[in-house]
């Protein structure tokens, strides 16, 4: 289970309403939208190991294989050539290195952290103040604030006025 930063955005209501999704959560697709081809390729010694059978047995390419590795989440537990692991999706390890060389990026984790500045989406995303067209809305995240989301805004936005807080364990601090 993660820690959870805990974030709020104090904006206009129609800044804020282009950004919440259907059911009402603060939705980074929204603003810096995740490639759909990033669709269940996850972090997981699985990926990496149909990846490393792909790239470097079928493939024959360890050129791409050591940019690949060179990436700060590649996870460090899974170095070796998998050959303990009898699991080889050829389709996916596919998908994976085409959105490496499209976007830099084998998974979704890895593009989330890169883009957003998080793993994930906004979670339980609530309404905490209201004043006319002036709204506070909060969301957490896992593990960090989504640093990414908020360069984001401030570039779509540069005319807006709005306020960022977030915290860690009920420490709040503004950015």
């Amino acid at each position: 289970m993660p820690d959870y930063c805990y974030n709020r955005l104090y904006a206009l209501k129609a800044l804020i309403d282009n950004y919440v999704d259907t059911s009402g959560n603060f939705d980074f697709n929204k603003i810096i939208p995740m490639p759909k081809s990033y669709i269940g390729i996850v972090c997981s010694t699985n990926t990496y190991a149909s990846v490393y059978k792909y790239v470097v047995n079928v493939k024959n390419d360890l050129d791409l294989w050591n940019r690949i590795v060179e990436n700060p989440f590649y996870p460090n537990f899974y170095i070796n050539d998998g050959s303990a692991l009898n699991i080889y999706d050829e389709g996916m390890a596919k998908r994976a290195v085409s959105n490496y060389n499209k976007y830099g990026s084998l998974t979704w984790y890895e593009w989330a952290n890169e883009h957003w500045g998080v793993r994930g989406n906004a979670e339980e995303t609530k309404i905490i103040a209201s004043n006319g067209d002036e709204e506070c809305i909060e969301f957490i995240t896992a593990w960090n604030p989504p640093y990414g989301i908020i360069e984001a805004l401030r570039a779509i936005n540069p005319n807006f006025k709005w306020l960022y807080k977030m915290a860690f364990e009920n420490d709040w601090s503004t950015t």
